[in-house]
């Protein structure tokens, strides 16, 4: 997803690397959805973006500076002032906000979200079995400016609000819903019909009235225009009058740039030095931004034939001694990205620490590790010579070989490339098998148990996972999980992640992290930037370490 700035006055003519006071020009993918409810599948890049400028959430989330559940103080519209005793009641008060009509936002707006989301979960975008609203047995309104939520079970607050009620969208009751129509679950299915009918239509009555700070101006040969809301009343006022969300090819960015055709752009993962000096040089500020996720290989342990290797702690742990981290950032990442040590995510904003001993580069280390369970290297393999010290099930004489499944031409190939070549100075060998599409054939293995013929796999690029506010770990490490594709599994591994999210336990995310490092699943890789973002020097408001907030550009 790109996003652009540019504009004339009259009389001027801007310049790459200046930005023009009046107009933003965000480029998009093609916006096809203009309502923040959409069927699964239904929804793109662009979509998602303007929906978050017309239609805010309830609550909004930041990672830079502790604050309680996570919470954007600036741009929540809401706060929760008490979580019951036994941690089952919730409850939330909203602030003093209206629509873009003048029509004060209340609780009844909550309201007619959760009654539209509960009759048709099946067909939102957002559910996910046993996820919101199924944690939610009753949503009570107790006065137009407070309301409860009470859970089926109770959570670790920071994990409800943080990844639950993230979903929680106000609607204008007032306007889509003025005859109480969803109050039955009947009514509520044929009201959101209507509005997965009439999402694609830039001019449908339900854009009547929105709560962000900007609304629909007119759509014209595939360019959304925005306007800024005169009575809108976040703190977040909009400096910029005009937003304008323009189809753009990402191949067409850095040209589009540097001729003056956009003045802000996000830019792929897979930006290099060159691209990013050549935009610098133009004027552009260029700067990465890195998602709230992780970087990692699963170990297949669903891979019966090198199971008895894969199962073995003392060999997973030697081969992330054999990941130089500084070379892979250096040479597969041009200089930029930071490095993976844990399950945890990496604030935005934070320095570059250096990963602990466990886990850091280190060859003699892996190789002095091997040998003491009875391995030697022989030329260039690394063989079994002493099997009761290798592991239950490695006959003697095994080799270490290693198959890495990874999909075609993507971003991280050239990093299994240099892994290969760092494997191999250990008498390891990693064969990396390119496939169409690399998720299908590790989501197939651990579903169905065909196509397990991998012992390492890495699911997408350039990150793992990316995790919603609060990073618990029971979608990619808890047995039998949807994100699971290694097929680990281990009791005590299920008890702490639950602990997670499933109650208030201090350190529990700790414990968790401490607990998956000692017996590393899965091998550690350096995080790359999500993207790049480049815009003009004199574009003021710009946050490197957040998404797009358009309200906050101004210029001198």
């Amino acid at each position: 997803m790109l996003f652009t700035l540019a504009a004339c006055t009259s009389g001027e003519t801007p310049t790459a690397g200046t930005a023009t006071p009046g107009t933003a020009v965000i480029g998009t993918s093609t916006i096809t959805n203009f309502l923040p409810i959409t069927a699964p599948g239904a929804t793109s890049a662009g979509d998602r973006l303007l929906a978050g400028i017309l239609y805010q959430p309830l609550f909004s989330y930041q990672h830079k500076t502790p604050t309680k559940y996570s919470l954007d103080t600036l741009r929540s519209l809401a706060e929760v002032t008490n979580v019951s005793e036994d941690g089952l009641t919730y409850t939330i008060a909203l602030r003093n906000r209206s629509w873009s009509d003048g029509i004060p936002i209340t609780t009844y707006d909550i309201e007619l979200w959760w009654r539209l989301i509960l009759a048709n979960k099946e067909n939102w975008r957002g559910y996910h079995q046993g996820r919101i609203p199924d944690t939610i047995t009753s949503l009570t309104i107790t006065d137009p400016m407070t309301f409860t939520v009470t859970t089926d079970k109770p959570y670790d607050p920071n994990w409800f609000v943080g990844n639950e009620l993230a979903h929680v969208i106000p609607l204008p009751q007032h306007i889509w819903d003025p005859d109480n129509i969803a109050n039955t679950p009947a009514g509520a299915a044929r009201l959101y019909a209507d509005l997965i009918a009439a999402a694609p239509d830039a001019k449908n009555k339900f854009l009547t009235a929105v709560s962000g700070p900007y609304k629909l101006d007119n759509l014209k040969n595939g360019t959304v225009t925005l306007t800024a809301v005169d009575k809108y009343d976040g703190l977040d006022k909009p400096r910029i009058g005009t937003i304008k969300l323009q189809p753009t090819p990402d191949n067409d960015l850095g040209t589009s740039l540097t001729t003056k055709k956009l003045d802000v752009a996000m830019l792929p993962s897979a930006t290099t030095a060159d691209q990013v000096k050549k935009l610098q040089d133009s004027g552009f500020t260029v700067a990465p931004q890195y998602d709230w996720g992780i970087s990692y290989l699963s170990f297949n342990f669903n891979n019966k034939t090198s199971l008895p290797l894969l199962e073995q702690t003392y060999i997973r742990k030697s081969l992330q001694r054999l990941i130089n981290q500084d070379n892979l950032i250096k040479n597969s990442w041009f200089g930029e990205a930071r490095k993976g040590c844990d399950v945890l995510p990496t604030a935005p904003n934070a320095s570059d620490n250096p990963c602990p001993p466990t886990v850091a580069y280190d060859l003699q280390a892996a190789k002095q590790e091997l040998a003491q369970h009875g391995w030697q290297q022989h030329g260039a393999d690394m063989v079994c010579t002493e099997s009761a010290k290798c592991g239950e099930g490695i006959a003697p004489n095994t080799k270490l070989t290693f198959t890495v499944v990874a999909t075609k031409n993507s971003l991280a190939i050239r990093e299994l490339e240099q892994l290969r070549d760092e494997f191999a100075q250990a008498g390891i060998t990693l064969t990396i098998n390119q496939v169409p599409d690399a998720v299908a054939v590790m989501s197939d293995c651990a579903r169905t148990a065909r196509q397990c013929e991998w012992d390492l796999g890495l699911a997408t690029t350039p990150l793992s996972w990316v995790f919603p506010t609060y990073p618990s770990g029971e979608h990619i490490l808890a047995t039998n999980s949807a994100a699971n594709f290694g097929g680990f599994s281990n009791p005590q591994a299920d008890e702490l992640i639950a602990k997670t999210y499933q109650s208030a336990t201090p350190d529990s995310l700790a414990t968790y992290s401490n607990f998956i490092n000692e017996r590393q699943p899965v091998l550690w890789l350096p995080q790359p930037p999500a993207r790049y973002i480049a815009y003009p020097k004199n574009l003021n408001g710009v946050d490197n370490d957040a998404p797009l907030i358009p309200q906050n550009w101004s210029t001198p």
